[in-house]
C-alpha cells in the first residue's frame, strides 16, 4: 500500500471472519480472540442516481461507508465500524461489495469496500 494512503488508515474497524454454519445452517462467527481489530481509512459517500422513466427524470441519493483497507475483507465477513461495540453482533454490517486495487506490478496494493 501506498505509503500516503497508508497514513490515512487512522480508523479502527472490527472484523469477524465466518467460521463455519451453526446446526440451524446459519453463519457462525467463533473466535477465541472476538473479532480482528483493523486499521482503515472510513469514508460516507453519497452517489446522485440520475433516472429517466414514464414520469420524467428523477434524482435519488445513495449512501453508503467505503473502506479502504490493507488486509482483504471478504464479503462473508461481519464488520463494525468506528462507533459499533465488536460485542454486539447487530452492530455489525456485512460487506456487499469488495474491490482489489493493483501496483503497476500486478500485486494487490489495497481493498475497497463498500458496507
Amino acid at each position: 500500500m501506498d505509503a500516503q494512503l497508508k497514513a490515512q488508515c487512522t480508523a479502527t474497524i472490527y472484523r469477524a471472519t465466518l467460521s463455519g454454519r451453526d446446526s440451524a445452517g446459519d453463519p457462525a462467527y467463533i473466535s477465541i480472540f472476538g473479532p480482528e481489530k483493523m486499521s482503515v481509512r472510513v469514508e460516507k459517500v453519497t452517489k446522485k442516481i440520475n433516472s429517466t422513466g414514464a414520469g420524467g427524470g428523477m434524482v435519488t441519493e445513495r449512501t453508503y461507508t467505503r473502506i479502504i483497507s490493507e488486509e482483504s475483507i471478504a464479503l462473508t465477513d461481519r464488520i463494525w465500524l468506528p462507533g459499533a461495540d465488536e460485542r454486539v453482533d447487530n452492530e455489525s454490517d456485512q460487506p456487499y461489495e469488495v474491490k482489489k486495487f493493483y501496483t503497476e506490478l500486478g500485486l494487490v496494493d489495497y481493498y475497497e469496500v463498500h458496507v
